[in-house]
């Protein structure tokens, strides 16, 4: 009877020991999905010695894991006064206790990067279209590509706020991001389309499928409407693309409402004049209303 005791003794001790040494790595490790695990997995023991081995309860046994009310911090202490199982964790956000991947494990991280990446070198491109477009007298274009770099930094900015919690380390990821090398205005307006096409139909919408099924759903959001602004991208610079392709940016088959984005003049004709009547700027600064940024035709008649 002795010897089954110690036996059984022996293995609830490895058992509570196994606890412990899992407890310790899941805190080290920021890790509370598989502490709350390991806690369940204590709860089970607890009640196995209670009802089947009362005599086995000691304190020296006991391990202590706890979270502050607000999941915000926790910590890990087996029996009173012995401060060499006691860990402390770092702050967590209440959304990251509930995620089912641990966030510096997830795939999640990497697509946040690569967007983070991606949204990054867009603005650089459109930056330098933009140059380009300025050197061939053609500022309705840099307009145009200002503003849509503007709002890629935007959000790139959004990516890089979700990765807050891995402040000052080093994420690495494979992705394939694409190479415009072109002065032909026509071909850097089409490029652009076709990658925020990408984007929006592709990219983005597994991007939060994923983030969606590891439970991030604050980043799945973020994926999904940005990817609704990449539609957006890619329409308007789908339809300047054509317009340069058919020689018909400052020309129309009807006569049209036209903006000049220098002093805001507007005129009715087929052709953009090739000369504003008022600021005297060339036709490159002149647009189709329907266009133009922040403007429609009922909002500017008197």
């Amino acid at each position: 009877m002795l010897v089954i005791l110690a036996a059984k003794l022996a293995a609830l001790g490895m058992a509570w020991e196994e606890i412990l040494y899992k407890s310790m790595e899941c805190f080290e490790n920021d890790d509370p999905v598989r502490a709350s695990t390991v806690e369940h997995l204590q709860e089970a023991i607890d009640h196995l010695i209670e009802k089947r081995h009362p005599e086995f309860r000691a304190p020296f046994l006991h391990i202590r894991i706890e979270f502050v009310e607000n999941g915000n911090s926790g910590s890990i202490q087996s029996s009173p006064g012995n401060s060499r199982f006691t860990r402390k964790f770092r702050n967590i956000p209440q959304e990251e206790l509930l995620m089912s991947v641990p966030f510096q494990e997830s795939e999640t991280l990497q697509n946040l990067m690569r967007a983070f990446a991606g949204e990054s070198q867009a603005r650089n491109r459109y930056t330098l279209a933009a140059e380009i477009c300025h050197k061939q007298q053609l500022p309705v274009l840099e307009a145009v590509f200002v503003f849509t770099a503007g709002q890629e930094l935007a959000h790139a900015q959004i990516y890089l706020n979700h990765m807050a919690p891995l402040n000052n380390r080093t994420v690495s990821i494979a992705a394939d991001y694409p190479v415009t090398c072109t002065n032909d205005v026509a071909e850097l307006l089409r490029q652009a389309a076709h990658h925020e096409g990408e984007e929006t139909r592709d990219v983005y919408p597994a991007f939060a499928q994923i983030a969606r099924q590891e439970g991030f759903d604050a980043v799945a959001a973020s994926f999904e409407q940005i990817g609704v602004i990449e539609g957006s991208h890619s329409r308007r610079f789908d339809q300047l693309a054509k317009l340069v392709e058919q020689q018909a940016l400052f020309i129309s088959d009807a006569a049209c409402n036209w903006m000049c984005l220098n002093c805001g003049h507007i005129l009715t004709a087929k052709e953009a004049p090739k000369i504003c009547p008022v600021c005297q700027h060339a036709q490159g600064y002149f647009i189709r209303l329907e266009l133009a940024p922040w403007s429609t035709l009922s909002m500017l008649q008197p």
